[in-house]
């Protein structure tokens, strides 16, 4: 949920979110 969360807030900041930076988050 956390992770749902902190994706959307990126792309409000207009940031581009790829693979390995959620995968990143996840470890």
């Amino acid at each position: 949920e956390k992770m749902y969360q902190w994706i959307l807030r990126q792309e409000e900041d207009g940031k581009r979110i790829t693979a390995s930076d959620v995968i990143f988050r996840l470890q």
